[in-house]
């Protein structure tokens, strides 16, 4: 791993453990395979949007019109699997659902 890239991780643990909650909204910087050049992406959302929140809810319908327009490989998608479920990956579950 790149030390720019090490470094910009240090940076946002460090970040996250001193105001957590500050941290929540802040999007991590992106970097390209090597690790050593910062990259900025095109992003299919106005900027109003991501700051609004409202690109979440409007992601589905985007990928969605991708598949329509078969600008996507639906058969990449990732399937639920066996190993995906929760009580699977823990030692004990204790919630199984939202009440409880």
């Amino acid at each position: 791993m790149a030390v720019l890239l090490e470094q910009a991780i240090k940076d946002q643990l460090q970040a996250i453990a001193q105001d957590p909650k500050a941290q929540m909204d802040v999007r991590p910087q992106k970097y390209d395979k090597s690790g050593t050049r910062p990259i900025t992406g095109v992003t299919a959302f106005r900027s109003e949007d991501v700051a609004a929140k409202q690109h979440i809810g409007a992601k589905d319908p985007f990928r969605q019109d991708l598949f329509d327009r078969q600008l996507f490989d639906r058969g990449r998608r990732a399937h639920i699997g066996p190993g995906d479920r929760p009580e699977d990956l823990v030692d004990e579950l204790r919630h199984k659902s939202l009440p409880d």
